[in-house]
């Protein structure tokens, strides 16, 4: 979910610096692009990493190398990128080019400062149309203990609305759970921020439920032939990091268990 900083990071000493939030154009050379970022070394040998979003006027293709402009308005919340608007491509990069041969200051992929790649891949997690995760947490009422997987698929409609399906499996003393939950998740623009942003969601669940399952003559402690299906509902609310990280509280309606906190990581 959600993320980012603007970076200017010299390729002798590496500053972090914030840009303006008015409208304005940078020129310099392309180190990286993806689908959602560009990476730009400018004359003075600082790195600019800019998000790129639906509607922005760009090539359909730009070459490591290549000389642009790039055109940024004002970041959605302070402390995020800057939103490229528009990217004209001054100088094409040869494609028959030795990879030796950069422009005059530019620098190569090994140079690029941490910082800058870590902003980098924040943004591609953000803009991927598909990601997998882990999770794992306590549940309450009955309590147990829960592990999980979840993938994230959009956005639809909105750029801020998710559908993220997962399969849990939770055990305790007393009960074991296998559930599929079918959620969507939308995260709040007004609470975005630079370094977190806030969702909330929900959907129907499937539990397959054990309850007072003991140890048979053969040793096993959970019998599947013994589980039964509940359906409910859940509704969720969370927090997630731009590294992929979150923290989650859960309440499902009309099956066990009713609440769960978690934790988990989008890759």
């Amino acid at each position: 979910m959600s993320a980012l900083l603007p970076i200017a990071a010299s390729a002798q000493t590496t500053p972090v610096a914030t840009r303006a939030q008015q409208s304005e154009s940078i020129s310099g050379t392309v180190v990286s692009t993806g689908s959602g970022s560009i990476v730009v070394e400018t004359d003075a040998n600082e790195f600019v990493v800019f998000r790129i979003e639906r509607g922005a006027t760009r090539p359909a293709t730009i070459a490591r190398g290549s000389r642009v402009t790039v055109v940024s308005g004002p970041a959605p919340e302070p402390g995020e990128a800057r939103v490229a608007t528009r990217i004209t491509v001054d100088r094409q990069a040869s494609a028959t080019a030795d990879p030796g041969d950069r422009p005059v200051g530019s620098a190569q992929p090994s140079a690029i400062p941490p910082q800058v790649r870590r902003l980098e891949r924040q943004i591609e997690r953000q803009v991927r149309r598909y990601g997998v995760g882990v999770r794992g947490g306590v549940a309450l009422d009955p309590e147990l203990v829960t592990v999980g997987v979840h993938a994230r698929v959009g956005p639809f409609f909105d750029e801020n609305l998710f559908f993220r399906p997962n399969l849990e499996f939770a055990f305790g003393e007393v009960t074991a759970l296998f559930a599929v939950n079918l959620e969507a998740v939308y995260r709040l623009p007004v609470t975005r921020q630079g370094r977190w942003s806030a969702y909330v969601g929900g959907g129907p669940t499937f539990a397959f439920i054990d309850r007072g399952f003991s140890a048979d003559d053969d040793g096993r402690s959970i019998d599947f032939d013994e589980f039964s299906l509940d359906e409910g509902f859940s509704l969720l609310g969370g927090v997630e990091y731009p590294n992929g990280a979150f923290i989650e509280l859960k309440g499902t309606a009309y099956t066990a268990p009713n609440i769960r906190l978690l934790v988990g990581f989008t890759f």
